[in-house]
């Protein structure tokens, strides 16, 4: 394994992440150690078997320092290759962030994993549509990630790659962004006219997509939208 580095990641919209670059000449899986004074190390053994990078990091919590050790397994098991050590800073929640209390924690009734949260801010006139933000929380109910866009995220799943897919805004769309905060892909609504809909997005021939949608086993998206009709 050669070319190993670990950074935290450029994109701004999903500032908690970090990305690990890597050249292998067989697959290989990435396990990280996450090392942070006053807290319990974390093991991550769950990252995505490849060749090579970019492979996301997840997990960290912000404004903490972390010391994070890299190694690597191969597909047919043996010994791991060591990748390096690597110290990380992670930038503090933005002062906007929704305040977050723990009021119960009962880890024994609790799946493992993530929680992922898609979060609407309300003013006065009611949603703000230019605010959009999902956030993840880890087991003590500390944010490990989030996302931010400029339009609303009314609703959020998990694919089973590991990306997110969610509907944005209220004129029709629907995005798909992996960890690190990247657009994979776009849908847009041709009943509604938009003026802002990124290059390759897919048209789909129907008013809005309304509320909620379901992930089929074929792969395709099931969605509720809307029609209008006129009544005496």
């Amino acid at each position: 394994v050669t070319g190993v580095s670990l950074e935290m990641n450029a994109n701004e919209s999903a500032p908690l992440a970090a990305v690990l670059q890597y050249s292998a000449d067989q697959t290989v899986r990435p396990r990280f150690t996450l090392s942070s004074e006053g807290e319990e190390d974390i093991l991550i053994t769950d990252a995505p078997s490849s060749a090579s990078g970019p492979t996301p990091l997840l997990g960290m919590r912000p404004g903490r320092e972390y010391m994070v050790s890299v190694s690597f397994e191969a597909k047919g098991g043996g010994a791991a290759v060591p990748g390096g050590d690597f110290a990380l800073t992670t930038p503090p929640l933005p002062d906007d962030f929704p305040p977050i209390k723990v009021t119960t924690l009962r880890p024994a009734r609790m799946e493992p994993g993530y929680q992922f949260v898609p979060t609407m801010r309300w003013t006065e006139r009611g949603p703000d549509r230019e605010f959009g933000l999902v956030f993840a929380l880890d087991s003590a109910g500390e944010v490990v990630w989030y996302f931010r866009t400029d339009k609303s995220v009314n609703d959020v799943k998990r694919l089973s790659n590991g990306d997110l897919i969610y509907l944005a805004g209220r004129d029709g769309r629907m995005v798909q962004i992996n960890k690190l905060g990247e657009l994979v892909r776009h849908w847009h609504t041709t009943g509604i006219e938009k003026d802002d809909v990124p290059e390759g997005s897919h048209p789909v021939d129907c008013d809005t997509f309304h509320h909620d949608f379901v992930v089929m086993d074929n792969g395709n998206l099931l969605a509720l939208s809307s029609e209008a009709r006129d009544f005496d």
